[in-house]
């Protein structure tokens, strides 16, 4: 019996929760496989409309929240989570993300999360969200190497 709600297209990034479940982003939003069965899960937008995304990266946070990096404009990251369904976005316009493309993550032990955007770094703590953006400056040879930052 075939699934109507496992991966369509392209598999882009995936992740297992600490219960054992695995967390799937594909080229039409994001996915949960759990007791044999794939359910898609709904994102919206802010006006609570059904958004059609494209998860680029992936990551828990340590208070089980769901970190997803975007492939789109005005997106950059949702944070999702899974025990109440709510959703929080973190961006460029907001001032949290130097660019909204976020391809992956890297959680420290001390709650922050560093993401790999189009354009530099960002480190934001997984709590207060509070940030700090790392660009590469060509005078300062202590500067991140390049802006595009695929994998951490």
């Amino acid at each position: 019996m075939a699934d109507d709600n496992r991966p369509v297209g392209k598999v882009i990034t995936l992740t297992a929760s600490a219960d054992g479940n695995i967390w799937i982003g594909d080229s039409h939003g994001l996915i949960v496989y759990k007791d044999d069965t794939f359910t898609r899960v709904p994102i919206r937008n802010n006006a609570g409309e059904p958004l059609m995304m494209q998860g680029l990266g992936i990551a828990f946070d340590g208070n089980g929240k769901l970190w997803l990096g975007m492939d789109n404009a005005d997106m950059g990251v949702i944070i999702y989570d899974p025990a109440d369904q709510s959703q929080r976005f973190l961006s460029q316009q907001d001032g949290h993300l130097p660019h909204n493309r976020v391809k992956s993550f890297f959680r420290f032990p001390d709650g922050n999360i560093l993401l790999g955007t189009r354009w530099g770094l960002a480190l934001i703590n997984e709590t207060t969200f509070e940030h700090q953006h790392f660009l590469h400056d060509p005078y300062d040879p202590g500067s991140i190497s390049q802006n595009s930052i695929r994998e951490i």
